[in-house]
């Protein structure tokens, strides 16, 4: 529909009414166990003018997807596709290195599953620090210096639950596991 021009036939009073309205769209959406009222000011929604219908066209859900993201504070699908791009990482090359399982950084790019907050977080520190995603892809090194910087590492995610936290993703060296505890 959107590359049809206005008016478009509105289905619920069949008329041809339906015209472009910049409209305040709000809604309530839950995630990671939080309820945040998203609120878009000036969305284009094409509306009816005869019924008050509203269409979301591909347009206007892209709009409200982006959006709702950036009030989320979370890292956007494009943003995520494209810091990975940067780094020349195939989506699997970066799955394998965060400890990813199935094809979640594929539902994130798509936007068709939001990325946890913490999860966000994790993803912020790899794509901004080299040392990290050095440290995250040499997963079976046991090297005291390691310790210290990955203790670093972790201290940013220390609030995070340890079901959740990058130890448990990451870490698969024993002894590399025992030093850190010791730490």
């Amino acid at each position: 529909m959107p590359d049809k021009p206005f008016p478009w036939y509105c289905t619920r009073c069949k008329k041809a009414t339906i015209e472009p309205s910049k409209q305040r769209y709000e809604f309530t959406q839950k995630h990671d166990g939080r309820t945040q009222q998203i609120v878009i000011d000036a969305i284009p929604i094409p509306t009816c003018t005869n019924c008050g219908y509203q269409t979301f066209d591909q347009s206007t859900l892209a709009v409200i997807t982006e959006e709702t993201y950036k009030q989320l504070g979370l890292l956007t699908p494009a943003e995520i596709r494209q810091n990975r791009e940067v780094l020349y990482l195939k989506q699997q090359e970066m799955q394998d290195a965060l400890g990813l399982g199935g094809n979640s950084l594929s539902r994130w790019e798509t936007g068709h599953v939001y990325q946890s907050r913490a999860l966000d977080r994790f993803l912020r520190v790899f794509f901004a620090s080299g040392e990290a995603r050095r440290i995250l892809k040499n997963e079976d090194r046991t090297d005291v210096e390691d310790v210290e910087q990955v203790c670093l590492v972790k201290r940013c995610f220390s609030h995070i639950p340890r079901s959740l936290s990058c130890q448990r993703v990451t870490f698969r060296s024993d002894r590399f596991a025992t030093a850190y505890e010791g730490n």
